[in-house]
């Protein structure tokens, strides 16, 4: 064992060459396990595209001890999470239990690593469930123009060939090619296992000898790789697709995580593109206002990675504009140079989000398990963020934008509406496909049922660790607003949110979208800060801030809490609304509805509320019409502005590290002069009871958007907590089981690649929808119709006291999430706020759940779950 006591991960390597990484965390009794292969897409050879992430979904179809659901039973029974991940360079399986269960995430990944079985009907049900994966991926256009750019820029390399590989060589996937795969490269001294949570190293090491120290290791095959060769062509690609919104990216190759500098380049993305005040942001969104909206992000590889620009631009004929300006801008950077204020912004805000993810273990453990086969260095994701030398942070980045940024290494690619006329040519290679995909699933049909669970019945689950949730403090400003607050100093991070009594829905009928346009304008200047300086005051600071209607959540380092009040003070109660402002955001928030209409997997939602809630104020659209947002005038907003951003019924909850502040003084002095008037609750009527109906909506896509939905209860109703229960045998829950009724449907049929939602989705004061979604091939859709339909009907009729315990053990032990983090602690605190819980929910809830019988989780889930009450809604060519 190696441990570096100026550094947190412990390093440990079995006598077969299997890597052992440990971080122990112990804020909540958790652990997060995950095997990290040495192995990816690029592995693979031609014909067989696909192989490596087809292998990853066949390892959770069982063993020679387990059978093909006995890994999704096991690790709901035992109120885990389970998931994986396949990219060019590796494959990661991790499970997340409960500290009293951790161990089973060796004992499943050991079994799964080293005893897969592989067969004809397993294989044919998830190679079905891939290949609608495949299609999901294609009616995300924006995935599929970063895709197609990857593979213009790699070509030779094999980071040209898509992740998940082409449906010609997974339609000749054999049992044969995918056992050779994984007999080649998974193989102990080609894995990494990093464990992160409530454990103690000594006990880690000791697991791991007991469950893979007896794998022999092998000699890896060595994979023929090299380093892209960089040319100095410029290249561009357009795809043309059935949207009204285009958009448009520029895009280099860097370096890859092989050489070290992705600390620098994380920090080159806050400098030209992350948050208002970084360089292209600023030029091109606010200052000419040509995009509504612009970002920057890496696909990161081993080999090279990608640096993407992208834009949404307010009109196509100002992509050549935005194009110049963005290589314009990367030229000044090495010409002239950066300044001290933007790099001193830019590592701020990359070491907040660096403390940020420290709160959770699987986002952390996946950085180290990333970082640590990219480089070898088990500390690097710590000592890399340790470098605050401005002046060689300047020159690092500065030398990256240099040689790998010039203007004759810029690449392009934009999405654009298919022109009059070409949309017929479009459908009919569609049809073609789904031609062709019809043939070929009908000669690999599976004929064998689902195989029942059987090892995981001899698993007995142990109760939950006693867990007391924090108190938090209250009390009141004079001005009316409640206050809470909480010191968590574990992490140097400061989580704040302000809930106000007012939300979307109090938009006037005819000026939908008001709150949300609002909402845009109260980061645009107040009489002491305009845009510019406000957005510098926030990001130089270290915090970040997130406005919606109804609430606003801010992120910042402790040192910055006063100078944070005072600016939310600001925005709170002295903003502008300039006239000019006001016509940019409406024209962002024009284009921004173009672009939310091009993606039917997000309007369905619009389309449900509106059909389940009807003259209810919760139908009313949120992001609002272009009719009405072209309506709202700068009067309108100053009206709901001193109407509804009021202290009365709002309270703000702050969590932390805050033992250095007086937070009833401090907020007393901050927002102490903040007033407005009382809220007036709205009336709202009663939710009618729906009638089994069909909504067609025609759109090209590769895909069905298929959405089941109906009227369900409140938060506060009696019925909510059984219905809970039985929503995580149905839905899977809010822990995403894929042990639930539902994705067994997946599994069995592959009709799918994933189906969710909940029978309690959104419910609060007012009654919340079941709202259940998937997207299905042409093909098949009536055949998912019937499944679904089926089993919202009758699953409560196979419903038993193991289905009940199960969901029990589940819920009670995800209670312990509502207190992971700052911003979760901050959030569960309001919650209990809003429904007059009390203080201790959290505590008598586990006992509470103990004692729902089976027979009032059935009543009530046949109070609100029939088709009969359910609308049925399809987005595609219907």
């Amino acid at each position: 064992m190696v441990k570096n006591m100026n550094t947190p991960v412990i390093k440990h390597t079995l006598d077969n060459g299997l890597t052992l990484l440990i971080l122990p965390i112990n804020t909540i009794p958790k652990v997060s396990t995950q095997l990290w292969i040495a192995a990816g897409s690029a592995d693979e050879k031609t014909g067989q595209r696909g192989i490596a992430h087809l292998l990853e979904h066949l390892l959770f179809k069982g063993t020679q001890r387990l059978s093909e659901t006995d890994i999704t039973h096991l690790v709901d029974k035992l109120s885990g999470y389970c998931n994986a991940m396949t990219s060019h360079d590796y494959t990661v399986y991790l499970f997340d239990f409960p500290r009293q269960h951790w161990t089973t995430g060796f004992d499943l990944l050991a079994d799964i690593f080293n005893n897969a079985r592989f067969e004809p009907d397993l294989l044919n049900s998830e190679l079905f469930a891939v290949l609608q994966e495949l299609k999901l991926y294609k009616d995300d256009y924006i995935t599929t123009l970063e895709e197609e750019i990857i593979g213009m820029l790699f070509a030779g390399h094999p980071y040209h060939h898509p992740i998940i590989g082409y449906s010609s060589d997974l339609w000749q996937m054999t049992c044969a090619n995918i056992a050779r795969f994984y007999k080649t490269h998974y193989v102990p001294n080609n894995a990494t296992l990093v464990v992160v949570g409530d454990v103690q190293p000594d006990e880690v090491i000791e697991q791991a000898e007991k469950h893979f120290g007896p794998l022999a290791s092998k000699t890896i095959e060595i994979t023929h790789r090299y380093l892209p060769a960089k040319d100095t062509v410029q290249q561009s690609i357009t795809l043309y697709r059935d949207i009204d919104q285009s958009s448009g990216i520029i895009c280099f190759t860097i370096p890859g995580l092989r050489e070290k500098k992705s600390y620098y380049l994380d920090l080159l993305l806050w400098v030209i593109g992350k948050g208002k005040c970084s360089r292209l942001y600023k030029k091109i969104v606010d200052e000419h206002q040509w995009a509504a909206d612009l970002d920057t992000y890496i696909y990161d590889t081993f080999d090279r990675s990608v640096l993407f620009i992208s834009y949404e631009p307010i009109d196509n004929t100002l992509i050549p504009k935005i194009e110049k300006t963005i290589i314009a801008e990367l030229q000044l950077i090495y010409q002239i140079g950066l300044t001290d204020n933007e790099v001193e912004r830019a590592v701020r805000q990359l070491h907040k989000e660096h403390t940020l993810s420290m709160q959770e273990i699987t986002i952390l453990a996946e950085k180290i398990g990333l970082s640590y086969l990219a480089t070898g260095d088990e500390q690097f994701i710590f000592t890399s963020i340790a470098e605050t030398d401005l002046a060689r942070i300047k020159k690092e980045i500065e030398i990256i934008v240099k040689t790998h940024c010039r203007p004759i290494f810029a690449n392009s690619g934009l999405l654009m509406p298919f022109a009059k006329g070409d949309l017929k040519q479009w459908e009919k290679e569609q049809h073609k496909t789904d031609t062709f995909d019809s043939k070929m699933h009908a000669k690999r049909l599976r004929t064998s049922m689902l195989e029942e669970p059987n090892y995981s019945h001899t698993i007995t689950a142990q109760p939950a660790i006693p867990f007391t949730f924090p108190r938090c403090h209250q009390t009141q400003l004079a001005n009316g607003l409640d206050v809470l607050w909480y010191e968590k100093s574990d992490t140097p991070i400061i989580s704040i949110v302000l809930d106000l009594a007012a939300d979307y829905f109090f938009d006037p009928s005819t000026k939908q979208g008001l709150y949300n346009f609002l909402s845009r304008m109260l980061i645009e200047g107040t009489r002491n800060y305009n845009q510019e300086q406000l957005a510098y005051a926030f990001e130089h600071a270290g915090a970040d801030m997130h406005i919606e209607a109804g609430r606003i959540t801010i992120q910042t380092v402790p040192s910055s809490l006063k100078t944070i009040l005072k600016l939310l003070n600001e925005i709170l109660t002295a903003s502008t609304f300039l006239a000019e402002n006001v016509e940019k955001v409406r024209t962002q928030i024009l284009t921004e509805i173009k672009q939310y209409w091009d993606d039917p997997s997000e309007y369905i939602w619009q389309y449900t509320h509106e059909h389940i809630y009807k003259n209810h104020p919760y139908a009313k659209n949120e992001l609002g019409t272009i009719k009405s947002v072209q309506s709202i005038t700068r009067d309108d907003l100053i009206d709901f502005y001193t109407r509804y951003i009021s202290p009365q019924g709002a309270a703000l909850c702050i969590v932390g590290d805050i033992k250095e502040y007086d937070i009833p003084s401090l907020l007393e002095e901050s927002l102490g002069t903040w007033h407005g008037p009382m809220i007036t609750p709205l009336s709202f009527p009663a939710i009618q009871q729906l009638q089994k109906n069909e909504y067609l909506y025609p759109l090209n896509r590769d895909q069905i958007v298929l959405g089941f939905a109906g009227a369900s209860v409140s938060r506060t109703d009696q019925r909510y907590d059984a219905l809970a229960l039985f929503d995580h045998v149905l839905t899977g829950g809010v822990q995403g089981s894929m042990g639930s009724k539902l994705f067994s449907l997946r599994e069995q049929s592959g009709l799918f690649y994933t189906i969710g939602g909940s029978l309690i989705q959104d419910a609060d004061e007012q009654p919340g929808m079941i709202f259940i979604k998937t997207n299905v091939s042409i093909p098949v859709l009536s055949q998912a119709e019937q499944l679904i339909e089926s089993t919202l009907d009758h699953a409560i009729d196979s419903f038993t006291d193991n289905d009940l315990i199960r969901a029990k053990n589940a819920l009670i032990n995800g209670l312990i999430d509502y207190a992971s983090s700052t911003q979760s602690l901050a959030l569960s605190f309001l919650l209990l706020r809003r429904y007059k819980l009390g203080a201790d929910y959290f505590d008598k809830q586990p006992e509470h759940l103990s004692t729902i019988s089976l027979s009032e989780v059935i009543d009530a889930v046949r109070s609100i779950l029939s088709t009969d009450k359910l609308i049925k809604i399809k987005i595609g060519k219907v």
